[in-house]
This record gives structure tokens, sequence and C-alpha cells, in this order.
């Protein structure tokens, strides 16, 4: 299965390469209640990736925390600096600190 094969060598590349790893701690049942992006969804098994990346992490000794993605593309990931955006705005631009990067 390539799909089961890429999240296991995406995971195993995370907990090498970082010791702490933030992750949305997303609701993908309640993300596709009702959503015509519900197969796709699903298709990218955000569930698994979570999964293997809990339990690699745990035996790699990294640490994995789980956030709130309410509000998390409005903060700004150099300084944590609460930077407002329109819905449509792609790009972020720091005024605190000029960091800039995509929304995503």
């Amino acid at each position: 299965n390539c799909r089961l094969d890429f999240l296991h060598k995406l995971t195993t590349a995370y907990v090498e390469h970082y010791d702490t790893i933030i992750l949305e701690d997303l609701q993908v049942s309640q993300m596709n209640a009702g959503s015509r992006y519900a197969k796709a969804n699903y298709d990218v098994a955000w569930g698994l990736f979570k999964q293997l990346l809990l339990y690699k992490a745990a035996s790699a000794g990294a640490e994995v925390v789980l956030v709130d993605p309410k509000g998390t593309t409005q903060t700004c990931a150099n300084c944590g600096s609460h930077v407002p955006k329109e819905i449509w705005e792609r790009d972020h631009t720091c005024p605190a600190c000029g960091f800039e990067t995509t929304r995503e």
C-alpha cells in the first residue's frame, strides 16, 4: 500500500529529525460531516498519520504536542504574535518580527 508506506516514511523522518512536533488536533469526523471533501479527507488518512506519529514519537523519545486548530493560521510561527487575516489571504507577514511565509 503506497499510502501506508509513505506515512511510515514521513512519520519516521519527523521523529528522527525533531525532538518536539506540533500537530493540530484535527477532528476528522467533524471536518467531514456534510463536507463535499469528505472522501478526499479520508484518503489523506489524517487519523493514521497521527496514530503512527504518536507511536513512533513515544518510541523515539520525541514529544508530540497537540494544539487546538482554531486560529493557528493567525499566529506567527516565529514569535507567537496574533496576526489577523482574512480567509482569502494566503501569505503571512508578521508586523512584530518581520517573519514571512505562506499561511499554510
